[in-house]
């Protein structure tokens, strides 16, 4: 019987970020979120789905919409990463944070039908996470571009690059009203 897990909670609260590694129970989840300005729900890549559903269902309840909830749903199995979004959809999640499929090393091609499709299941906004070191895949600001073109609902970018001229051309392609 699977009954705690690790959590990552990245809280802004009174300006300041913190990243927090928290054990929760599934019986016992106050997340102390009481005092936060805004909530990013990311499991580790190991937590069980149970474990997933109650904190995101205790992340918007504790922040009681006073905050937005961004919910990490992403996974390098396409369809669970779906299956995510769509519960955190469901439950009051405000947006989702979509990393690339780790381990997967998807073609530019693959993830532009990854994240495609998973927008397509969710009816909230997607935040693209581009996060290569942890992943092994990077999206490229090309790529940004035509989804940010040809997918409504994706509305930003999380880039864990460290790459000042990507992160340039990124900025590029906002200024190009995409």
């Amino acid at each position: 019987m699977l009954n705690s897990c690790k959590l990552a909670l990245h809280v802004i609260a009174e300006r300041t970020e913190l990243l927090v590694g928290v054990d929760v129970g599934v019986a016992e989840l106050d997340l102390g979120l009481q005092f936060c300005d805004s909530c990013l729900l990311r499991c580790f890549v190991s937590v069980h789905p149970v474990i997933f559903r109650a904190a995101a269902i205790a992340a918007i309840e504790q922040t009681a919409g006073r905050v937005p909830v961004i919910a990490g749903t992403g996974s390098n199995d396409i369809a669970y990463a779906i299956e995510l979004t769509k519960y955190a959809c469901e439950v009051g999640a405000d947006a989702m944070l979509v990393v690339t499929p780790y381990y997967n090393k998807a073609t530019q091609n693959g993830l532009i039908a990854s994240f495609t499709a998973i927008a397509d299941a969710s009816t909230k906004p997607i935040i693209l996470y581009n996060v290569p070191s942890r992943t092994g895949c990077n999206i490229l600001p090309e790529t940004v571009a035509s989804l940010v073109k040809n997918v409504d609902n994706i509305i930003g970018i999380k880039d864990a690059t460290g790459n000042m001229h990507m992160t340039m051309q990124m900025m590029q392609i906002k200024q190009n009203n995409y």
